[in-house]
């Protein structure tokens, strides 16, 4: 078998093997995530409530898992990737891209102050009731460990990993579990995750690391839960 034939046999096991297999794994997981009330009724025998610090402390833990420590050792025992594979490393940032960075960033926290004043954001996402210590312990806390892991998930270990397999495919394959995985949220906030996931993939793409996306992402959240509550 000759150099050329090799290639093109490992890209075909690529295409039928990896790649769905990979799909079908990360499409399990979001289904899981977001199950995790009924997840949390079945196993803790209570009700999930976003507005009991034991309930979004469930959360937490359970994206983490989820979106983070399950993918994280498949990627790395399993799949054998590198954390530079799966964007665990600094990013690789040019002005272009510190441009490109700066504009997305600027998107988000509009889209993220616009969203805070829609009655459907400030149903889902109120934490009015929350004393103003946890507060501040939730936005610096819970908040970086939940867009960590699920940036991980969708840009590291989905998006990355894929666009291995099979290239550009991947943004569109990617986004559409970007798209499910919103499912429970505000219809807009659901329409919105299809460009917003398309940028972030771009931004983990060419920085090679899921940080830049990450802060992107967390920039939306933070500006949307501090327009609600103060």
């Amino acid at each position: 078998m000759t150099r050329t034939q090799t290639i093109n046999f490992r890209q075909s096991i690529n295409y039928i093997i990896f790649a769905p297999l990979l799909i079908a794994f990360c499409y399990v997981i979001v289904l899981l995530e977001i199950n995790a009330p009924y997840i949390y009724r079945i196993f803790l025998g209570g009700v999930y409530n976003p507005e009991h610090l034991s309930s979004l402390f469930f959360l937490i833990m359970y994206v983490f898992v989820g979106f983070f420590a399950i993918p994280y050792l498949t990627a790395r025992y399993l799949i054998q990737l590198t954390h530079k594979n799966i964007g665990l490393c600094l990013p690789e940032i040019n002005s272009s891209l510190c441009i490109s960075l700066t504009i997305l960033i600027g998107i988000f926290i509009s889209f993220g102050i616009y969203f805070s004043k829609l009655p459907a954001f400030q149903a889902y996402y109120s934490f009015a009731h929350i004393k103003l210590p946890i507060f501040i312990f939730i936005q610096l806390f819970f908040l970086p460990i939940y867009y960590f892991a699920e940036e991980f998930f969708f840009r590291g270990f989905l998006f990355l990993t894929l666009y291995r397999f099979i290239g550009w495919h991947s943004y569109w394959i990617a986004d559409a579990i970007f798209y499910v995985a919103h499912f429970n949220k505000p219809t807009i906030e659901l329409l919105f995750s299809i460009p917003a996931g398309i940028g972030l993939n771009y931004l983990a793409l060419k920085t090679k690391s899921i940080y830049p996306s990450m802060i992107t992402h967390a920039s939306m959240g933070f500006t949307l839960n501090c327009m609600m509550y103060f």
